[in-house]
């Protein structure tokens, strides 16, 4: 991709064929950045950079890779090298699963450590080095509010998120003063088709439950602010930290009781 003409620059969005990756492309597109969009649907990528370069005059490329698999991250990198430094990567690509551990074939928990930590992990540490060679960038890791405890029946999941808020947090520490930072997205429960893949029925009260428009929206205003962490919805945020003062072994079991199949 050539150099970026945009007034933002390049933003790079993963998982952005569907859900809250497609609202990051159609927000930052009305905000005036150029796009990089990956996903492993290319059909999908490419009428929604049509859409884009249409509505916003923006330059919008599609790649499709699967981030699961090891030349999926090492693709995504070589495309940013081809142009100049993004000025955002939004790691939003990931799933998860609903149900007993046991009771799914290990390797999707195995691909979900792959898309969901070492995927984001990739790409977070060898975009921060570009960015900080250009001393201007920033990276938003959607994380969930599963990070804030342990989630039966969505164990593996949980846990994932969980990496990324602590890794997120303590790497955005470490940028400071290098014009690069790291910002976590935790959204609550969205309608998206997360719910499908996951094999999840189970729904939130209705004042919980966010459309990724709104969602992306907000946490892209709370990026701009300068936060490091934004818990979306005012009930997601009393939620996350009641859980921080709940004894252990009782938050479990309460969320063991909010995931459970139903």
């Amino acid at each position: 991709m050539k150099g970026s003409v945009s007034n933002r620059g390049l933003a790079v969005v993963t998982g952005a064929s569907a859900g809250l990756g497609r609202s990051f492309a159609r927000e930052l597109a009305r905000r005036g950045h150029d796009l990089l969009l990956v996903a492993r649907r290319e059909d999908r990528l490419t009428a929604l950079c049509d859409e884009l370069r249409a509505q916003h005059g923006c330059s919008a490329r599609a790649l499709a890779a699967d981030l699961s698999q090891p030349e999926g991250p090492s693709a995504v990198l070589a495309a940013i090298d081809e142009g100049a430094c993004p000025t955002l990567l939004v790691n939003n690509a990931g799933f998860g699963h609903s149900g007993r551990s046991l009771d799914a074939p290990t390797e999707r928990a195995v691909d979900m450590l792959r898309l969901n930590v070492e995927a984001v992990t990739r790409l977070t540490l060898e975009t921060a080095r570009r960015m900080v060679r250009e001393r201007r960038g920033g990276i938003i890791n959607v994380s969930s509010t599963a990070a804030f405890g342990s989630t039966p029946y969505f164990a593996v999941y949980g846990a994932t998120k969980g990496f990324q808020l602590l890794f997120s947090e303590a790497l955005n520490e470490e940028l400071k003063g290098t014009g690069v930072r790291v910002f976590t997205l935790c959204p609550g429960y969205t309608t998206t088709d997360f719910h499908e893949v996951a094999g999840s029925s189970g729904k939130p009260p209705p004042a919980m439950i966010a459309t990724p428009d709104d969602c992306v929206r907000d946490g892209l205003d709370a990026y701009d602010r300068g936060l490091t962490t934004y818990v979306h919805g005012p009930l997601n945020r009393v939620s996350a930290f009641v859980q921080w003062l709940l004894p252990r072994a009782t938050a479990v079991s309460m969320a063991a009781k909010i995931f459970a199949p139903k």
